[in-house]
């Protein structure tokens, strides 16, 4: 499955800038300047096809669909930090179970498992 998806750096730069109101202060949290921000949203209104932003001279105030945009990236960057971190801890865990003998399984089956990052633990049935 191919996922036509913006660039990761554009929504991050959306959502922070809907969620402070400002260019300026997204520029700050992202550790980039308030152009970077601009371009980088450009490019996701260019991408969708729709206005995210009303721009006026005294701010920034989110479209009806900035609005809707912002509440489904700002789950979905919420949901991809949640796995990072759970995969950090290592709570994303897969357990698989084989059944072997345990000749097969010592001399043939582990020396061949190639489990990288993975406490390898030998159960015999």
């Amino acid at each position: 499955m191919s996922f036509r998806l913006p660039p990761l750096n554009a929504l991050r730069g959306f959502e922070a800038a809907a969620r402070l109101g400002s260019f300026k202060a997204a520029a700050d949290e992202l550790h980039v300047t308030a152009s970077a921000i601009s371009h980088q949203i450009g490019k996701l209104e260019d991408h969708l096809g729709v206005s995210l932003f009303r721009r006026d001279g005294r701010g920034l105030t989110l479209t009806g669909a900035g609005d809707a945009y912002r509440h489904r990236i700002h789950e979905a960057l919420a949901r991809l930090a949640q796995a990072t971190a759970d995969i950090r801890r290592g709570s994303a865990t897969v357990t698989l179970g084989i059944v072997a003998a345990p000749s097969f399984a010592g001399r043939w089956l582990m020396p061949r498992a190639h489990l990288r990052n993975v406490e390898s633990k030998l159960t015999v049935f």
